[in-house]
């Protein structure tokens, strides 16, 4: 028998399709409710996430996370800093230092680029990491076809309105 895990009643392991998301800061528009709807979207396109919402990094603890790459094989880094240099590089450093061999994708962060953030709402789309990215560069790893994709994008959009990219989600209670 496989190991797996199992989160919300859904297995994370060998005979099934999984992914490790391993985030900082509020990628998911600051909201957990978000943070499970992309769940479901990726459960709907047939594979299963796990999300791992880093409220601490030091001291970082990664054992997790190393568990998790070692059934799953992949990894999504996703960061509000920039793509390199921050924690989301860092996860992937020490995943692949310590578990290379468990690795059947090469990982992938997600981040804000290399340039600095615009001042002007003309340039923000796409700038932030969201939950349409999350899923794209999720179905991008798993081979998830063009129709499964567009189906959970329209869904995502569907669910955040028109509400502006650099305005967190309603229902996210955080710190401000």
């Amino acid at each position: 028998m496989n190991p797996y895990i199992e989160i919300a009643g859904r297995k994370i392991g060998y005979d099934y399709e999984p992914l490790v998301i391993a985030e900082i800061g509020i990628n998911h528009e600051g909201s957990l409710k978000t943070a499970k709807e992309m769940v479901d979207e990726a459960f709907e396109m047939g594979f299963s996430a796990e999300i791992f919402d880093l409220r601490v990094i030091r001291p970082l603890n990664i054992q997790k996370i190393f568990d998790s790459v070692a059934i799953t094989g992949k990894l999504i880094t996703v960061d509000t800093g920039f793509q390199k240099f921050g924690i989301g590089a860092e996860i992937v450093s020490e995943v692949v230092s310590n578990c290379f061999s468990e690795l059947k994708a090469a990982p992938v962060r997600i981040g804000m680029p290399e340039h600095p953030s615009p001042s002007s709402r003309g340039f923000l789309p796409g700038l932030y990491p969201d939950a349409i990215r999350i899923v794209t560069e999720s179905a991008r790893m798993l081979g998830i076809t063009s129709d499964q994709l567009a189906k959970a994008v329209h869904s995502l959009k569907d669910k955040r309105g028109d509400l502006s990219i650099d305005v967190p989600d309603p229902r996210f209670k955080g710190p401000f």
